[in-house]
C-alpha cells in the first residue's frame, strides 16, 4: 500500500480582502507540502492538473 497526499492547488480567497492569494505564493506553499511529504516518508504526492483561472498550477484549455 502506498500513502500520500493530492493538492489542488486552488487559488484561495483573503480572508481579510475577499481577493483571491496570489498564484506565486500559492505555489510556494504547495512545493512546501511536497517537502514536508517527503521528509515524513510519504509515498506520492499528486497534484490535479486544471485548465482554469481559479488554480496556481493551471493549463490554458486546449482547442
Amino acid at each position: 500500500m502506498e500513502l500520500g497526499i493530492l493538492s489542488l492547488s486552488d487559488l484561495q480567497t483573503d480572508q481579510a480582502t475577499g481577493n483571491l492569494n496570489d498564484a506565486g505564493r500559492r505555489t510556494r506553499e504547495i512545493v512546501s507540502y511536497a517537502v514536508a511529504a517527503d521528509q515524513a516518508g510519504l509515498d506520492v504526492f499528486g497534484l490535479g492538473e486544471h485548465h482554469g483561472p481559479d488554480f496556481a498550477v493551471a493549463n490554458p484549455a486546449v482547442p
